[in-house]
């Protein structure tokens, strides 16, 4: 078995550390955190990652590289979420298998890519996709026939409906709703409760998006 980091050691890493422990109780896989690497260490943080009895804690990306093989980026923004892959890969580590937890639903028609983690509650339809290193966390829903590129989030109860196309590094806030049959470009980030009526082309470095774009609830 290869050897597990987690980059990152906030409320995401909370999140992975809660699927492992829930699928390694139900005997449905067995993984081991090998080393959990964050660039910013506090002593509290510290002293917790002690106690759950993490053996290896890296005060950088690059130094995770020499406790394992094999990560997942525990980032929550996309954009800062890529950059954490790119070191990675940089330091010769490979994405992990993406983190399903066991009351997530995915169709098995559907598909997970490497790196990402699918917590409870959430739910992957008939023929829809992820990129590599996607977040969909608690209660949010892609709904048949959608497709997300890599390092996108979809926070708690995000929609996206049935046939979307939704680019790479994209954020889809808490209760968002993507209407059936959009095409969000890379880089977009969508507000929380907000609803996308119409496509959204990528997003250029520092351009905000008006409200003109999105119907807010």
């Amino acid at each position: 078995m290869s050897n597990l980091a987690l980059l990152g050691a906030g409320g995401h890493a909370e999140n992975a550390l809660a699927i492992i422990e829930d699928l390694n109780a139900l005997g449905l896989s067995r993984r081991t955190i090998s080393c959990i690497a964050d660039d910013s260490w506090t002593e509290e943080l510290c002293t917790k990652r002690l106690q759950e009895d993490v053996p290896h804690l890296a005060d950088s990306i690059e130094n995770a590289a020499q406790y394992a093989e094999i990560f997942i980026a525990c980032i929550g923004y996309p954009d800062t979420r890529s950059k954490v892959v790119e070191r990675a890969l940089a330091a010769s580590m490979t994405p992990a298998e993406a983190l399903i937890h066991p009351k997530a639903y995915v169709n098995s028609k559907a598909s997970v890519c490497d790196g990402s983690i699918v917590m409870q509650m959430s739910s992957i339809g008939r023929g829809s996709s992820t990129g590599k290193h996607c977040y969909i966390v608690p209660a949010a829903m892609m709904t048949h026939g959608t497709s997300i590129g890599n390092n996108c989030s979809l926070f708690p109860r995000a929609s996206v409906m049935g046939d979307c196309t939704v680019g790479d590094n994209v954020m889809i806030g808490a209760g968002a709703i993507v209407l059936e049959g959009l095409h969000i470009g890379d880089n977009v980030s969508i507000g929380a409760g907000a609803v996308v009526t119409k496509d959204l082309p990528p997003r250029r470095e520092g351009q905000r998006y008006s409200r003109t774009l999105v119907l807010v609830r």
